[in-house]
């Protein structure tokens, strides 16, 4: 749930303040990556967090300075080709951060 009561159903969260990764492979086979971030409306006041998103090690989005108050962000990447996806969460001020990855989608390559 985010701080204006959307709920999403099956989200991932990251503890922010431990400096929190997903890594996934992709092996080439899907095409996009969808979904939505936001921070826990369960988070302290305060904490500010950022996230950054890697396809085969190469940094292809990153957004610093989420808070609570944040508005829920849109993710749409092009994952065409890749093998690897890396997802990092990290704090830059100390009160206790979860970043939420809600509605993600991994499209599928035709085969």
């Amino acid at each position: 749930t985010d701080r204006w009561g959307n709920v999403y159903d099956g989200a991932v969260k990251f503890e922010a303040n431990n400096d929190a990764f997903g890594l996934y492979n992709l092996n080439g086979q899907y095409t996009r990556l969808t979904g939505t971030v936001f921070v826990s409306k369960d988070s302290s006041n305060g904490a500010n967090v950022s996230f950054s998103v890697y396809l085969d090690e190469k940094l292809v989005q990153h957004v610093e300075n989420i808070t609570v108050e944040t508005a829920p962000i849109a993710l749409d990447i092009d994952v065409s080709g890749a093998t690897t996806l890396r997802i990092t969460t990290a704090h830059t001020e100390w009160p206790w951060g979860e970043l939420c990855f809600a509605n993600t989608s991994l499209e599928k390559a035709a085969q």
